[in-house]
């Protein structure tokens, strides 16, 4: 059997910015945030039908492709936006870190990360905590992992943190709920389109048949 050859994030990052480069695919190279919307919402869409097939026979092959579909959204982005000045993947990777330190302050504590120390809504929540009682302080201390009965109380932890990041951001909360809408038009325009390969496959193997029996 042939080793399978290990690739890492650094190299589809080189693909992916590689794509992009003046002398690259001029089809990628177009592409803006605006004009990758559609495909970021329909490879979302791509990697349910992954996990429902992984649930309903056991076969994982589609999940892992349409995973790796979906990172690509997220590596294309981040290079367009590498190219705009704007900010990196690894910008991006640190963010989504950050904040999964941040929000689970009964694993890894309050004060373990020079991350978590410079966060001003981690100060915020801190104070928060101070002022829940002791005992509720104590159990988000990360030698005391969360027993059965204080798993439910995990997401009221986690809402009070996300409410405290987004403070002084509530005005980005109506592009959240424009975004669904608009989310909706693109599945509805992913499914039309779907539906529409589908039967042009389905008259084109019956040509095919018809041929056959000529």
């Amino acid at each position: 059997m042939a080793e399978r050859k290990i690739c890492g994030m650094e190299e589809f990052c080189d693909t992916v910015a590689r794509l992009r480069a003046p002398d690259g695919c001029p089809w990628d190279r177009a592409q803006t945030h605006e004009t990758l919307k559609a495909a970021c919402i329909e490879e979302a869409a791509e990697v349910i039908c992954g996990i429902n097939i992984l649930a309903e026979t056991g076969r994982a092959e589609c999940l892992c492709e349409e995973l790796g579909d979906l990172l690509l959204q997220v590596v294309m982005h981040a290079q367009i936006a590498e190219e705009e000045g704007l900010f990196t993947l690894n910008d991006v990777i640190r963010t989504i870190n950050d904040k999964m330190i941040r929000r689970h302050p009964h694993v890894f504590g309050c004060g373990n990360s020079p991350a978590l120390q410079s966060n001003s809504a981690l100060h915020a929540f801190q104070d928060l905590r101070a002022g829940t009682g002791a005992e509720q302080a104590e159990s988000l201390r990360p030698e005391n992992q969360p027993e059965d009965e204080d798993i439910e109380d995990i997401p009221k932890t986690w809402k009070q943190i996300k409410a405290l990041e987004k403070k002084g951001r509530e005005w980005e909360k109506p592009y959240l709920f424009a975004a669904f809408g608009e989310a909706e038009q693109l599945i509805d325009v992913a499914r039309k389109r779907k539906q529409g390969d589908d039967r042009q496959i389905g008259a084109a193997k019956s040509r095919g048949t018809e041929s056959e029996d000529e």
